[in-house]
Parts: structure tokens; C-alpha cells; sequence
């Protein structure tokens, strides 16, 4: 028992698993936006990183706002026949005729995570949505130009083992590969002609639905 006028130290508050997981904050070091050189640890996964603050498997609706560029949906809601990303208009059928309509920017990237797609953001960060999450990165733009100078003898060494390598013919012509790093959870897209890496994926749900997400990529 503590003797009259001593300090009784403050126990910390109790707090469950799931609010220690809340609470975790990113490491500065992991972030790719301003510390692309972590991508070049062969040890870290691709939920180990955040992209402008925000992690695989967070809400999308942790997506900055204020850095968005456009949006496209994977799939139309119903009603809607077309989608433009340049701006946050989408097409829908009213009465009949096709009308354009103009959305808040709030109400289009909860409309994209909500449908599923892909939300760029500057300077280059493409968040991939599905279900209102985060399931996927990739790297574009400014983001990307810190790893074009690499060459492909390098990959090894700054990426670690590739567990495989998915070619891309057209015509009799290698026009690329993807290598796919798969405990990293991770996609490098070498670029043939122009012998230099043009795309970089990271996340466990776009290695599985790659095809799928790729129709949204350059939009």
C-alpha cells in the first residue's frame, strides 16, 4: 500500500486485440510515396507497405480525397450503361434516354469501392477496390520512375526470387513478362520493346484477379 502523498502511477487502459490492430500506426520507412527504395527488402509483403497513408485491407474510404485524379467502376451498378473517369460523371438511363450525370467527388469514389475498380490518385498511386476495401496497389507516373532504370539482370537482387514469369506474345513478338512474386504478393510488368519496367502491382487479391483488374488499370 502506498504511503500518504505518494504518486500512484496511471495503469495504461485496457484495450482488446481488435483495438490494438486500429491503433497500429504506419512506419514512415514503409511508405512507397516518398521511400520507394523499401520496395527493394525481398523480406516484406505487399500489406507491410502503405501507399499515401493507406494499407491493403484498409477501408476505402481512407483513400485521400484530395489527391484523387478519376475513378472507374469494374462493374456498372444497375441503370448505368457508362462511366468516365477524367471527371466524376457517369451515364445513366432515366425515362429511357441516356442522361449524363455529374456525381460529388465523395459520392464517386464511394460509388467505385462500392462497385469494385480503381481509384489514381497523384502522383500516381492507383488504389484497386472491391467490397469498399483496399485490395491492391499500383505504382504509376512519378511513383513508378525510381525503378525504370533498373535492369532486368538487377531483378534478383532488389526484388528477390521470382516464383514465376507469365510471357506476353502478340504476333510472334515478346512484348513483355510479368514477374510474379508471389510470397511478396507482388507483380513487375518488363516492358520488351522498351526494356524498362512500365508496372508495378502489389497485393494478394490482384495477383488472383489480375486479367480482371488490368481492363481498369489505364483509365
Amino acid at each position: 500500500m502506498p504511503r500518504p502523498g505518494a504518486r500512484v502511477p496511471k495503469r495504461p487502459a485496457k484495450t482488446s486485440s481488435r483495438g490494438r490492430k486500429s491503433q497500429v500506426k504506419p512506419t514512415p520507412e514503409l511508405e512507397l510515396s516518398t521511400h520507394p527504395e523499401a520496395l527493394f527488402t525481398p523480406g516484406l509483403k505487399a500489406t507491410q507497405f502503405t501507399l499515401l497513408g493507406v494499407r491493403i485491407g484498409d477501408p476505402a474510404s481512407r483513400i485521400p480525397l484530395d489527391t484523387m485524379k478519376n475513378a472507374g467502376t469494374l462493374h456498372m451498378p444497375p441503370g448505368v450503361v457508362e462511366s468516365r473517369g477524367e471527371r466524376p460523371t457517369t451515364f445513366i438511363f432515366e425515362d429511357g434516354r441516356k442522361v449524363e450525370r455529374t456525381f460529388e467527388q465523395t459520392l464517386q469514389l464511394a460509388l467505385t469501392a462500392a462497385e469494385g475498380g480503381s481509384v489514381l490518385c497523384k502522383p500516381g498511386a492507383r488504389f484497386l477496390t472491391r467490397r469498399a476495401i483496399v485490395e491492391g496497389f499500383l505504382l504509376e507516373e512519378a511513383l513508378l520512375r525510381p525503378y525504370q532504370s533498373l535492369r532486368l539482370e538487377e531483378f534478383p537482387l532488389r526484388f528477390g526470387k521470382v516464383s514465376r514469369i507469365d510471357e506476353n506474345w502478340a504476333m510472334g513478338d515478346l512484348m513483355g513478362s510479368h514477374y510474379v512474386y508471389t510470397p511478396r504478393q507482388m507483380i513487375i510488368y518488363w516492358n520488351a520493346d522498351d526494356q524498362k519496367i512500365t508496372e508495378i502491382g502489389l497485393g494478394p487479391a490482384l495477383i488472383k484477379h489480375r486479367n480482371e483488374f488490368r481492363r481498369y488499370e489505364r483509365r
